[in-house]
């Protein structure tokens, strides 16, 4: 349920679909908390409030009609307490990152109080999150763009020439070559370029940590979908897959991008559906992901993305 004053009221032409609360505030857009069709709809609304002057507050690309001038465009009710989409046992009113703080930076998209709780948080940091980010592409993402950990450690790597590490300044690294030799050319400006591995050495950290954070956008705004048994398989591998249990996610990597970028950028999240299956897609500077969070997904025929900046990884408990 989306509550706006009167005068968003009178702007989006709602007089006839509602009524007046005891704030004067005009009660409309009863929004069905199921389905694709809450999506579809939300997608609708964030057009019309666009077109209204509206201003949404995660940005765009996001599905959502949370409203920042309450003064014109009036606000959403939150609700009372919530389960733990993860392990349903537990209610907390902690707020945490969606992305980790270690890869989207303090601009990380924040999650709604008690979609994942306190116990389910700290596992997926040190479980899951802590392997996925020293895995390609977020180690290179982490290294070049100077994002450090929550306890203000920089990223470091090995390479061809030697360690690596980044300097906090996005574009800029240290570099520690690893013989003297090496330190005469590149002194000399004969050695100007290094190579980093890009494969992703942890997929099945990496494919659970995507799922975590597309569970927890959709959480965000649609709780009752997020703790649905539409997406119950998405929940179980990863908070907790089984030996043999699979998933996979494609991976789009342009580096040129990244360096093209001249100042940090947050990383945003959108839920979507593609052929009737809900997917989380993550967007950041030269890197974007796309997960299913339905097991019935399929992925796309190899021959059908461009190699190498399109990739399907596949991960195997």
């Amino acid at each position: 349920m989306v509550i706006v004053n009167q005068e968003c009221a009178r702007i989006l032409g709602l007089a006839s679909r509602g009524k007046l609360n005891r704030a004067g505030d005009f009660v409309g857009f009863n929004i069905p908390a199921h389905g694709y069709s809450a999506l579809t709809q939300l997608h609708e609304f964030k057009r019309v409030f666009q077109s209204a002057g509206a201003t949404l507050s995660d940005g765009p690309p996001c599905y959502l009609a949370v409203l920042r001038d309450i003064s014109k465009l009036g606000r959403m009710t939150e609700r009372s307490s919530i389960a733990c989409i993860f392990c349903f046992g537990c209610e907390s009113t902690s707020v945490a990152h969606i992305v980790p703080e270690s890869l989207g930076g303090k601009g990380s998209p924040i999650g709604r109080s008690g979609v994942t709780c306190d116990r389910c948080n700290q596992y997926f940091g040190q479980k899951v999150e802590a392997k996925a980010l020293q895995s390609f592409p977020f180690s290179g993402y982490r290294l070049l763009q100077g994002v450090p950990s929550k306890k203000g450690r920089f990223v470091q790597m090995s390479t061809t020439l030697g360690q690596v590490e980044a300097s906090g300044v996005p574009g800029i690294v240290h570099l520690e070559p690893r013989d003297q030799r090496l330190r005469s050319l590149i002194e000399q400006g004969q050695v100007n370029q290094f190579r980093i591995v890009a494969e992703v050495s942890e997929p099945l950290a990496v494919a659970r940590m995507l799922l975590k954070i597309g569970l927890e956008q959709l959480g965000k705004h649609f709780y009752p979908v997020a703790a649905s048994d539409r997406v119950s398989e998405a929940r179980a591998f990863a908070r907790a897959p089984s030996k043999g249990d699979q998933w996979w996610f494609i991976l789009r990597s342009a580096p040129e991008e990244l360096f093209a970028s001249e100042t940090s950028e947050d990383a945003s999240i959108e839920i979507v559906e593609q052929d009737g299956v809900l997917v989380s897609v993550m967007h950041l500077p030269g890197v974007t992901t796309m997960v299913p969070l339905e097991s019935r997904a399929l992925p796309p025929p190899p021959e059908s993305l461009t190699v190498p900046e399109f990739r399907i990884i596949r991960s195997v408990c």
